[in-house]
């Protein structure tokens, strides 16, 4: 068994958490052990160890919690003990989502530009450029359209319907 160290938890994603031991970097011995003895525990699938970045990696079936497992192999530091702040964890594309619709389209037409000219292709880039701004502005004009028959159409819906104007009564002679 090996003997407790300083240890922080840098990420934790379901199914994998990665650990950093700064006070053993470059100790192979230690994280060989440290490899053999997590990967014979129950509920952990595969452990990859960088001595040299003084990481481990552990994968884990999905539920397992190996909290209270690694406390017995490593002394965990609270995660306001850090000695740096990390990245927090964001979904993929969340960058591009957030960024103006001209910087996307900006770097979409630059990267077309420079595939264009690489393949020598530039003049067909030019025509799909002209045809797909023509289509854009015709769905723009056409959506433009249909709000505004919409708009009417709630205009008119909500406006009660006129009454006929009152008919004089005939009367019999």
């Amino acid at each position: 068994m090996i003997e407790k160290d300083k240890a922080y938890l840098v990420h934790c994603v379901r199914n994998r958490q990665r650990i950093v031991v700064p006070g053993r970097r470059g100790d192979r011995l230690y994280f060989a052990e440290l490899q053999r003895s997590l990967s014979a525990q129950p509920g952990i699938v595969k452990v990859g160890v960088n001595p040299l970045a003084a990481s481990v990696v552990i994968h884990s079936r999905t539920g397992f919690q190996p909290a209270l497992l690694l406390q017995r192999f490593l002394d965990m530091m609270p995660a306001g003990r850090m000695s740096r702040p990390h990245a927090a964890q964001v979904e993929a594309g969340a960058g591009v989502a957030s960024l103006p619709r001209a910087e996307s389209n900006f770097g979409a037409v630059a990267t077309k530009m420079i595939v264009a000219l690489v393949t020598r292709q530039f003049g067909a880039q030019l025509i799909e450029f002209c045809v797909e701004a023509l289509v854009k502005a015709v769905l723009k004009r056409v959506q433009a359209r249909r709000s505004e028959r919409m708009s009417l159409v709630q205009a008119y819906r909500s406006e009660p319907l006129p009454l006929p104007p009152p008919r004089p009564l005939a009367l019999a002679a």
